[in-house]
């Protein structure tokens, strides 16, 4: 009889403890859910998960990349702003890009460049709406005179390697920043602070 009931009130004791462990255990549950789900969790399992959604962001950056650069060419050429509202870049990058051409306008010069290849070496994607992309480039560049448009130098071969990144915001690509490197030297890895960028 006594050993049932310590049995009994063995049993009992177990009971209360999962009684009042259980409450714990779904609320950490719960806040784990919570979590997934701000920080895009569910997002970032069907990227990775699914193949074939990371093969289409990869053509679209591709894509952003290859009107980015054609629209650089198109600026430098003509120093016109036509195309700047599809043009995939962060203000600062824009911001950049003409001030760079207005010098050479105060300069009396025009810095042509002609895209001869783009090949995109590789993508990584950090996150579903961050990637870097490694791409090897050559452009012949001439300086033209800004009244006559007669070169004013002969024309060059440019042979470089351009890492660019990328984010995506409102369903879109956008390169928020860039770094240029000769073809063919080791290149340094992906700055810290580039990364905070993103945040």
């Amino acid at each position: 009889m006594e050993d049932q009931e310590r049995t009994a009130g063995i049993h009992g004791d177990e009971r209360a403890g999962a009684q009042a462990v259980l409450p714990a255990v779904l609320g950490l549950l719960l806040a784990l859910i919570v979590s997934f789900g701000a920080h895009g969790g569910y997002e970032h399992f069907r990227f990775y998960a699914h193949g074939y959604l990371r093969q289409q962001e990869t053509a679209n950056v591709e894509a952003t990349i290859k009107l980015f650069s054609s629209s650089v060419a198109g600026f430098y050429a003509t120093g016109y702003t036509v195309g700047l509202k599809q043009f995939p870049a962060d203000n600062m990058v824009k911001r950049r890009i003409f001030q760079d051409i207005r010098n050479w306008e105060e300069s009396g010069k025009f810095f042509v460049m002609d895209r001869d290849r783009i090949a995109v070496r590789n993508v990584e994607f950090l996150a579903p709406d961050m990637a870097v992309a490694l791409v090897d480039e050559t452009w012949f560049s001439v300086f033209q005179n800004r009244s006559t448009r007669r070169p004013i130098s002969e024309k060059q071969a440019n042979i470089l390697t351009v890492r660019y990144y990328l984010k995506k915001k409102w369903g879109r690509w956008i390169i928020f920043e860039y770094e240029v490197f000769p073809q063919g030297k080791p290149l340094p890895p992906v700055p810290v602070d580039m990364v905070l960028k993103w945040e």
